[in-house]
């Protein structure tokens, strides 16, 4: 076993168990910043923990949301309202990239018509 894998325990919720079982050897990636979340939100982080923990988060929101759930209040989320959870929080992320893209697309654009302006092209876009 490769040493990443021997420093987590098996699953402690049900909701990461139902996961394993849902994406399978192919997931195994995920499967694994779940069990590193299950671990920091059940245990607590200290120091450069935090920061791994703050990127699990921010990568998987509606994970976190529902093993923290489980682990601090005993409630286990129902396999339909974890499908409803896990398309808005797609859509969201869909959303924000789209916001992202647009705005860095805004930005070339006005840095094109600057240099554009400036060497004198009459084909910046805009004009």
């Amino acid at each position: 076993m490769s040493r990443k894998w021997s420093r987590l325990d098996p699953p402690r919720t049900v909701f990461v168990r139902d996961r394993v079982e849902e994406v399978g050897w192919d997931g195994r990636d995920y499967i694994y910043d779940l069990l590193r979340l299950e671990r920091y939100l059940d245990e607590g982080v200290h120091s450069m923990a935090a920061i791994d923990l703050g990127g699990l988060k921010s990568l998987y929101p509606a994970e976190a949301r529902c093993i923290h759930e489980e682990l601090k209040e005993g409630r286990v989320t129902p396999a339909s309202e974890w499908a409803a959870r896990k398309e808005r929080a797609q859509k969201r992320e869909e959303d924000r990239l789209a916001a992202m893209l647009a705005a860095e697309e805004a930005e070339e654009r006005a840095f094109w018509i600057r240099i554009s302006a400036a060497a004198g092209d009459e084909r910046a876009p805009g004009r």
